[in-house]
């Protein structure tokens, strides 16, 4: 059994759903890994935005502390699951894309991440043979709960409309943060945020990150994305597979 956990990030400009694929065993060796590193720092709960600013429970933190934290998660997350899944949306881009009343715009930013993010798992799942269903959990405080639900409760019932390629829905459910995937979730729209804000928004000349460069090393990256108003050029007059009910 696969399952995906997914959190969001974003600000005015930037919206992204990402998260990790995997097995349930290899979730429940995740949970194991990320108690003992959360018991042996003394954090309840990862939350990068928090940990990046040292705010909540990082007050007093140093940079190093920081660097090292990230590191020991950044291994954990990557021991314990296949690939990680996320896109991101300039939001003025898509806003530019798609006139008012347009069935994107209806279904909204979230919608659109959601067909994204199954149509990269679809195709991973194709090159790598695995045919069972996907569960999906998404934290409960999600900006776009919403569409996510109706999304999903759209393509579950119509199979036939979902995106090409889109790989087998299980079930869908919302939880909370104590769910320790959800953290892992977390880091990874937290670090393609600051890379798409940094890169695609502010256009600042300078390298990643570098605590993206160590998540992202060594990892198959291919499932990430984003739409730029490049992107959103391709699509335009097209039809949006899944969107036509």
């Amino acid at each position: 059994m696969l399952t995906a956990y997914f959190d969001d990030s974003g600000n005015d400009d930037v919206a992204v759903v990402a998260g990790y694929l995997g097995t349930v065993q290899m979730w429940k060796e995740f949970d194991k890994r990320w108690r003992n590193l959360l018991l042996k720092t003394g954090v309840e709960q990862m939350h990068r935005s928090a940990l990046e600013s040292f705010k909540g429970e990082f007050v007093g933190w140093t940079p190093d502390q920081r660097t090292e934290f990230a590191k020991k998660s950044h291994a954990i997350i990557k021991r314990c699951t296949y690939a990680p899944i996320g896109i991101a949306i300039i939001k003025k881009d898509f806003d530019a894309a798609f006139p008012s009343g347009h069935t994107a715009r209806r279904f909204g930013l979230y919608s659109w991440c959601i067909h994204s993010c199954l149509a990269a798992l679809g195709k991973w799942c194709k090159a790598h043979n695995k045919r069972e269903p996907v569960d999906f959990i998404f934290e409960a405080g999600t900006d776009g709960r919403d569409q996510v639900d109706k999304t999903f409760a759209l393509l579950y019932k119509h199979p036939e409309t979902r995106p090409l390629d889109a790989c087998r829905i299980g079930t869908w459910s919302f939880a909370g943060k104590n769910i320790q995937p959800l953290q892992a979730a977390d880091v990874v729209a937290y670090e393609l945020f600051k890379l798409v804000h940094n890169v695609a928004v502010e256009q600042r000349k300078r390298n990643i990150r570098y605590s993206a460069i160590d998540l992202f090393k060594n990892t198959d990256i291919s499932l990430l994305s984003w739409f730029d108003s490049k992107a959103f050029e391709g699509l335009r007059g097209e039809k949006i597979p899944g969107w036509d009910y």
